[in-house]
């Protein structure tokens, strides 16, 4: 600028003077928000702005929230740490242009990683059917019906062992889960543990021990003649095979007027005449199974032939030989 007066005579130019008019665009946001999870920290991660003002970039997490960091425009990570495992959090990230103007946020939602394994399993059963003798530890049924808990896991893949091979695999919603576990013949050991989603295994239960026999016991009778005489004075044992214990042993000797009941091994009939006679064996472990063997006795008529002499002879009559029988 210069001024003139009424001659006009004319000043001198001013000093030039610039001016910018101001920047009220703001930046874009940076692009690509990711994190690398931890147990207790979030890398966070970006690619810079598009916008070739930005001065730098602020880190909030949990928005709203102070920043965390300011990091100059040539930042593309920050590591965020002291947190809780297994917890999800916002991360905000800003790029602030050279006029201080904000982009907008870019979000992420990210968690921490889960490493705290789950509780032991707790574990109840119950049988589908009655256990003969359930003092004895033995049973004859096929399996066992077991529920069971995870307590504070929402969900879980729980691992069914059984004599420590994997079983089964069996889900636990809100902490609860039913299983059924078929026995094998012999001693049954089952255990379980529970994984979590995030792959963390827990310690296993305590054990549930059962004992399976489906067998019933065998019987063999020894000491019997059959068929026999009259009379006849019978004297026999009962002999029994089985892999649990013997619970109970009964007999019964039934025919020609004769009912004889009894239990134990030994079977004692004194005088038994001509006929037909049915034993009957009922042995019973105390796994509950039970045989039922019957014998048949034939006693016969006593023998009142006297006995006969056959002679034969192969000589032959010469002259100066005789035979005599008498």
């Amino acid at each position: 600028m210069r001024s003139a007066d009424i001659v006009p005579n004319y000043s001198p130019f001013t000093p030039v003077i610039s001016a910018t008019t101001l920047d009220v665009t703001p930046p874009e946001p940076p692009e690509n928000l990711r994190a690398v999870s931890g147990e207790d920290f979030l890398l966070v991660e970006w690619d810079p702005s598009p916008s070739d003002d930005v001065m730098n970039y602020s880190v909030h997490l949990n928005p709203p929230s102070e920043a965390l960091a300011n990091l100059s425009s040539g930042e593309k990570s920050y590591n965020i740490t002291g947190l809780r495992p297994d917890t999800e959090y916002t991360v905000m990230v800003v790029a602030w242009d050279d006029a201080g103007l904000p982009s907008a946020p870019a979000l992420l939602r990210a968690s921490t990683l889960d490493t705290i394994p789950p509780p032991a399993p707790v574990l109840n059963y119950t049988f589908l059917g009655e256990v003969f003798l359930p003092t004895s530890g033995i049973v004859n049924l096929s399996g066992v019906l077991i529920r069971g808990k995870v307590p504070g896991e929402e969900w879980a893949l729980v691992e069914v062992y059984r004599n420590d091979l994997l079983l089964l695999n069996a889900t636990a919603h809100l902490e609860n889960f039913t299983v059924f576990v078929n026995f094998v013949p012999g001693v049954n050991v089952i255990r379980m543990r529970a994984v979590d989603p995030s792959g963390n295994f827990g310690p296993f239960s305590e054990e549930l021990t059962f004992r399976y026999d489906p067998y019933p016991p065998e019987i063999t009778i020894q000491g019997i003649d059959s068929p026999a005489l009259a009379p006849y004075n019978l004297s026999a044992e009962i002999l029994t095979e089985d892999s649990s214990p013997i619970y109970s042993l009964n007999w019964s000797l039934e025919g020609e007027g004769l009912s004889l009941q009894g239990s134990g091994e030994m079977i004692n009939a004194q005088d038994l005449q001509e006929g037909t006679y049915l034993l009957t064996v009922w042995v019973r472990d105390v796994a509950g199974n039970l045989n039922v063997s019957a014998f048949t006795l034939v006693i016969l008529p006593p023998d009142t032939t006297p006995p006969q002499l056959v002679y034969s002879s192969s000589l032959l009559s010469a002259p100066g030989l005789s035979t005599t029988l008498s």
